[in-house]
């Protein structure tokens, strides 16, 4: 091989991981139901070059299948590894969670307390889709 054949497959190959990287980061709007009833809602960006958010918790009154309540919570010491979200949140008494969320294809994750015993849910997340006819806000 030439040099100039090494040098490119060494540049297209910068270029694959660098595209990987920005397509594989979980930014946006993830939603969660239960019974069609809004369970969470994880927004995540990165403004300031680094990984942030909110979770927003829905209580859910198991007689009526409505929304009883809500928190909001920012995401605490995330860190983005290869295809899992790992944060904390602090709740009211200032206790903290812990959450993972994996996500398993470019537009569904699996949301789990990991802090909040064996019994804790899997919650399966959704990436909100774009309002029709609005188009996505260019992220460079």
């Amino acid at each position: 091989m030439s040099k100039i054949a090494i040098g490119l497959s060494y540049a297209l190959l910068a270029v694959a991981q660098t595209l990987h990287a920005q397509y594989n980061k979980p930014i946006g709007i993830w939603r969660a139901t239960v019974d069609g009833v809004p369970s969470a809602v994880l927004t995540v960006g990165n403004d300031s070059g680094e990984i942030g958010g909110t979770l927003v918790l829905y209580g859910i009154d198991r007689n009526t299948k409505a929304v009883a309540g809500m928190e909001i919570h920012t995401l605490v010491h995330p860190k983005f590894d290869s295809n899992t979200l790992t944060f904390q949140v602090r709740r009211p008494n200032a206790t903290m969670m812990t959450f993972n969320v994996a996500f398993t294809t470019a537009t569904k994750a699996q949301l789990h307390c990991v802090s909040c015993g064996v019994d804790a849910p899997v919650v399966e997340l959704a990436e909100d889709e774009a309002l029709p006819g609005v188009a996505p806000i260019d992220q460079k």
